[in-house]
């Protein structure tokens, strides 16, 4: 585990304002330590979710040059870690062991939802498998139950919902399920994560439930034939939250790769350790929560290429037989069964987004 010790009494700044930087400031601050701002490629301003400033690379080298710079989006570190001795940053001040996925968080922070498989783009290596899935849109009552027990479980207290697919926009009760998100999820900020392509053909009704019930449209900008300036401007004239996914209004789409082993022989739990995806980008599916999206997902793969990456009962928790959040968080912060088919050590990220051929060899 993390020696805290060694960052205590120093400044401390957290490069990386996603998912993980938000569950690592409450782990610092468990150990005493107080992070004082993050550094971030993408983002300036104040993060919403602890209120800690967002700098730039360049105000970090000329305001910070005493600081210890902890490294928390670990999927992108080599790509970080070479920035910053470009920008003659010290190798001894850069901290890279701190993995806050395997410490259990103090809440739920994040899940995403997802409502249906399919999808009406086709991206090379798509963790979510949608390039191989059948239509299936999931029925309207299951997620709606599943909604209330997270809402139960949690206590109501999440920072943020993605709704997800496949593509959500194609699920034909979306609406209803966007109101219930809210009604039971009162606090979150809840998005809707979408390929962009069907945004302009909703009726009003959608742009209303939408405003209605604070609901941010999120679009991933692929490089696609697409009017974003247009959808920009419609969810302006609609009065709907709208913002770019994952920094893509800034920089072009890629793609990233976690190499699947079919046979299974990885360590499970050096692989969960180097894991981009655990106990982050959490996903709920059909009554059954992941610490990952890819494992929920793999029977498209399985059923596509006549794999056997099954998974265990270990791998997923039913939220209905759960007695309580505790029990979540401890499970989605261990090792899982399934992490043996996951080559983590080999992450690779930054490809340059294309269709898929639904070739086996885009995902292993």
């Amino acid at each position: 585990m993390f020696d805290f010790e060694k960052l205590k009494g120093k400044r401390v700044v957290l490069f990386g304002a996603g998912n993980e930087g938000v569950c690592a400031v409450d782990i610092l601050k468990h150990n005493g330590i107080d992070p004082i701002c993050f550094c971030d490629n993408y983002k300036q301003g104040v993060e919403p979710k602890t209120g800690l400033p967002m700098i730039s690379t360049h105000e970090l080298i000329s305001n910070f040059a005493d600081a210890i710079i902890v490294v928390t989006a670990i999927g992108y570190a080599d790509e970080i870690v070479s920035e910053l001795k470009k920008l003659g940053v010290d190798e001894d001040r850069i901290v890279l062991d701190l993995k806050s996925h395997v410490y259990k968080q103090p809440y739920l922070t994040y899940f995403e939802f997802d409502i249906c498989d399919h999808c009406d783009m086709s991206c090379k290596g798509c963790s979510h498998f949608s390039p191989l899935a059948e239509k299936r849109a999931f029925p309207l009552i299951n997620l709606q139950n599943d909604l209330r027990r997270m809402s139960e479980l949690t206590a109501k207290v999440v920072d943020e919902i993605h709704i997800m697919g496949g593509e959500p926009l194609l699920h034909p009760n979306l609406l209803e399920i966007l109101k219930t998100a809210r009604e039971v999820f009162p606090n979150t900020i809840i998005a809707l994560i979408t390929n962009g392509i069907l945004l302009l053909k909703q009726s009003d009704a959608f742009w209303s439930v939408c405003r209605d019930n604070s609901i941010v449209i999120e679009v991933t900008k692929y490089p696609i034939s697409l009017d974003y300036p247009k959808i920009i401007k419609t969810a302006e004239e609609k009065k709907v939250a709208f913002k770019f996914h994952s920094y893509t209004g800034k920089a072009p789409k890629t793609l990233a790769k976690t190499p699947l082993d079919i046979a299974g022989l990885q360590d499970a739990d050096i692989s969960f350790r180097n894991c981009a995806l655990a106990n982050r980008w959490i996903a709920l599916v059909y009554g059954k929560i992941y610490t990952c999206q890819v494992a929920p997902n793999i029977i498209h793969f399985n059923k596509k290429f006549g794999t056997n990456m099954d998974l265990e009962n270990g791998d997923y928790l039913d939220i209905y037989q759960a007695e309580d959040i505790d029990e979540v968080l401890s499970f989605l912060c261990v090792p899982k069964p399934f992490c043996r088919y996951c080559k983590t050590t080999e992450f690779i990220s930054g490809i340059t987004w294309e269709p898929s051929k639904r070739e086996m060899s885009e995902w292993v």
